[in-house]
């Protein structure tokens, strides 16, 4: 049986080789098109986590990913995204990492700017447990608002995040919290 180590190595190379195959060079004097190339988009987030059936007083994380993203329509972009980057905080710090995939809807057309709708997925590994919850293998699911700067590449999300193990295991107490995204798309 495939053990946690195992599970995030091939969860890092899924997304290292997802990420070279839609990672596709242009000749010099023609522009990037986002809906064939992609684009690539960073994000750091931070959580403050609510009470549960156990106390989560004071809990919070904070985590960064970075993201492939591609339009698949003309309002729509679908991406596949990684987190290096998974701190979370109750009686002292553990760590984590994930992989998964998300959508958007853009409310201008073709533009992939303004406001924008998304929800996610991803397969989460810790380094200990959540309190209440048996494992370390979990899942992270979001649902956000956000909208991307036109002029500029930032943009900014408030989002509610949910992470449990989906009853894989005997304890799945899940941890709950609105969240606040800061992110670079290039």
């Amino acid at each position: 049986m495939i053990g946690s180590r195992g599970i995030v190595v091939c969860a890092i190379w899924l997304a290292v080789g997802l990420s070279a195959w839609g990672a596709e060079t242009l000749p010099q004097n023609e522009s990037s098109d986002s809906s064939t190339q992609g684009r690539w988009r960073c994000e750091f987030t931070g959580v403050p986590v609510y009470p549960g059936k156990h106390d989560r007083d004071g809990d919070f994380y904070f985590t960064g990913y970075i993201e492939r993203e591609w339009m698949v329509t003309d309002h729509a972009a679908a991406g596949i995204h990684f987190y290096p980057l998974f701190v979370y905080h109750d009686d002292g710090p553990f760590y984590g990492t994930a992989i998964g995939v998300d959508g958007r809807w853009y409310m201008d057309k073709a533009t992939g700017t303004g406001w924008f709708l998304e929800a996610g997925e991803s397969l989460l590994w810790t380094s200990d447990y959540f309190e209440g919850n048996s494992s370390r293998i979990n899942f992270l699911s979001e649902v956000g608002v956000g909208y991307q700067c036109r002029e500029t590449n930032w943009h900014v999300t408030l989002k509610f995040q949910h992470i449990s193990n989906a009853d894989t295991a005997a304890e799945n107490d899940g941890v709950n919290g609105p969240a606040l995204a800061l992110g670079y798309r290039f």
